[in-house]
């Protein structure tokens, strides 16, 4: 087997920036010297170690000559914020690996970056309409 390109959608940057709450698709063409039943992994390489991906996809059959694989992954908001590098591993009677730099990223919408204490501490929003209606036109508060 031969991996002939790679493409990630959408990936604008180097290393590929992966945003939580997004989908992305990666499309590979591969050759085949003959006709296999082939298996797919993914992991990310955090140092000596390969953290496995359950992907899902289950094993297939390849022709022989020019093949396509297209797979589709949520990056969920339960993933860490981290560079990472994907390895990507077809295996069957023969086997190709690649790997692309990857960098998990908070959500690129702005309401899900900011900051907010409410998310954290419930109730702030009542106890600040409390303050609010306790305040006095004579200067003094009282909480």
């Amino acid at each position: 087997m031969s991996v002939q390109s790679v493409e990630v959608t959408p990936c604008a940057v180097q290393p590929c920036e992966l945003f939580h709450g997004q989908n992305y698709s990666i499309s590979v063409d591969f050759t085949s010297e003959s006709e296999d039943f082939v298996s797919f992994k993914l992991c990310g390489q955090l140092g000596p170690v390969c953290i496995p991906f359950p992907t899902g996809v289950k094993n297939f059959n390849v022709a022989s000559g020019v093949n396509k694989f297209r797979y589709s992954m949520l990056i969920l908001s339960s993933y860490p914020n981290i560079k990472v590098v994907g390895k990507f591993e077809f295996t069957g009677q023969n086997k190709a690996c690649f790997m692309i730099p990857l960098k998990i990223m908070p959500s690129s919408k702005s309401e899900e970056s900011v900051f907010r204490l409410e998310n954290i501490l419930p109730g702030l929003d009542s106890l600040s309409r409390k303050q609010s209606s306790d305040h006095h036109d004579d200067g003094d508060e009282r909480l």
